[in-house]
């Protein structure tokens, strides 16, 4: 694990630590592939009896809440996260979004509205610091 400022969250290691903060059911290569398309860190959830609403996703593929709108969208609602363009960004910074909880936490920055909302979320749950495995940051 290495510690990474929630400010420089991107991609697979955003999305992992929102899961996370999601209490989602977390598994790495649940399948043993230790390399490729398949391997990394998974949603893997059999807990439920009926085969059919248990749930299997790559995070950053198929869970990607840092790029997918129906994902993002009900984690915002759920913790009052609105972002909103920042418009003192400045020619050379791309943070062009920020975005905050309604309990009057800091602002994040993201260069989408969705990259600003996630570290909103991980801000309010971790600080300004989060542990992410090494994996996630190549």
């Amino acid at each position: 694990m290495s510690v990474v400022n929630v400010a420089d969250l991107n991609g697979v290691a955003l999305d992992w630590a929102v899961a996370i903060c999601e209490n989602q059911p977390v598994v790495h290569d649940p399948m043993g592939f230790e390399t490729g398309s398949e391997s990394g860190y998974w949603i893997w959830d059999d807990s439920a009896s009926d085969p059919r609403n248990r749930t299997y996703q790559l995070i950053g593929r198929e869970y990607s809440p840092s790029r997918n709108w129906a994902q993002a969208g009900q984690i915002m609602e759920r913790h009052d996260i609105y972002p909103a363009r920042y418009n003192g960004s400045g020619e050379n910074n791309p943070n062009n979004y920020q975005a905050g909880s309604g309990s009057g936490s800091e602002l994040s920055r993201g260069e989408t509205p969705l990259i600003a909302a996630m570290r909103a979320l991980i801000s309010s749950n971790f600080g300004n610091e989060i542990d992410v495995p090494e994996s996630l940051l190549l």
